[in-house]
């Protein structure tokens, strides 16, 4: 026997052909051919299928995957009329996105960008060091030349230059050698929400380095989760937390930026460049980057960094877990207490 709620979610499905109706009424060009096609190249999810008598087989839609395929044939929509809206893996990133289903079919792309992202991050390190291994020692006494590559023709300033040092040090050895984040201090004070104790966000910039040392999420080991690390869960949670931190940039950026801007308002919405989406030439512009990037894996490497942090995040959490609950437990056992003793004899051997 069903549930109430098993019958109050079944109830909440749709048909194909219901779908197609709806979508048409609100005049989105859509056909079962291209709902095929488009479940074939994981823009749509797969549904389940149901046998409706004379009616025959048709697949259910859940209230949100009825949704995501309003919001594809309304960007379809806008690409028809435009010639400059989101196709390919870009459609499929911002879907992503909004809803986050199919990892998989976006992974690649957000694995790219990310080794992009690094390379560009890298610029001017082999350069500056000539063959010479990259230590944090060398890092230290090359930031100065690196920075100067990176932000060629100006010259860096300290901030910069500390930027660098940390950016460098979490991706190839997982630590921020100075505990500065140099520039990026100036991006939290702008995007911070209002009304956050100023007090708070100084105990935070001082915190951030160690906490993303203690994280550890260096090249290797986040090319590690993007392969093999990242469940649907983790997927659904981390787009969740994007749109969020979206919000709160597009906050920051009607506090930053108010007024108006030659006779028009300003746009706040990062995933249409701040309104000038339709005007942009992403080609020209992507082709003069000093490192070649697709739109596609720009919006992806960001996401990839996402997801890694709160990869790193959950695990610091069941190890918080561990040494506060079971490990706490077995020190104040007799065989805790015995290695303690141990390992307490020694340490003072060792002095002697």
């Amino acid at each position: 026997m069903r549930t109430a709620t098993e019958e109050d979610n079944q109830s909440k499905l749709r048909t194909t052909r219901e779908v197609l109706d709806r979508l048409q009424r609100l005049g989105l060009y859509v056909t079962s051919t291209t709902i095929a096609d488009d479940t074939r190249d994981h823009y749509l999810p797969e549904r389940e299928t149901a046998h409706l008598g004379r009616d025959g087989a048709s697949g259910m839609w859940e209230p949100w995957t009825e949704r995501r395929a309003e919001r594809l044939y309304r960007l379809r929509a806008l690409n028809r009329r435009t010639q400059r809206g989101p196709s390919g893996n870009v459609l499929r990133l911002l879907l992503f996105i909004a809803d986050g289903w199919g990892w998989d079919a976006v992974k690649k792309t957000c694995t790219d960008g990310y080794r992009i992202f690094v390379r560009g991050a890298m610029r001017g390190v082999a350069n500056r060091l000539r063959r010479r291994p990259l230590t944090l020692e060398s890092l230290q006494h090359a930031a100065y030349d690196v920075a100067e590559d990176q932000y060629r023709p100006e010259d860096p300033n300290q901030a910069q230059i500390d930027r660098v040092k940390m950016t460098i040090g979490l991706l190839k050895f997982g630590t921020a050698p100075d505990g500065k984040m140099g520039t990026i201090e100036r991006f939290m004070d702008t995007f911070m929400p209002p009304g956050v104790d100023p007090e708070e966000i100084r105990e935070y910039k001082a915190l951030a380095p160690l906490g993303w040392t203690l994280m550890g999420a260096s090249e290797s080991e986040a090319l590690d989760i993007l392969e093999q690390g990242i469940s649907n869960v983790l997927a659904e949670r981390a787009t969740r937390k994007l749109r969020h931190l979206i919000w709160i940039a597009r906050s920051g950026f009607r506090r930053e930026f108010t007024g108006r801007e030659n006779g028009r308002r300003f746009q706040t919405n990062p995933l249409t460049l701040f309104g000038f989406a339709a005007h942009f030439r992403f080609n020209e512009a992507f082709r003069r980057m000093p490192i070649r990037c697709t739109p596609a894996q720009m919006l992806g490497g960001h996401v990839a960094h996402l997801l890694v942090t709160l990869h790193r995040e959950e695990q610091m959490g069941k190890l918080a877990d561990f040494w506060t609950g079971q490990f706490a437990i077995w020190l104040t056992s007799d065989a805790g207490t015995q290695w303690l003793e141990k390992m307490e004899r020694e340490i003072e051997k060792s002095k002697n």
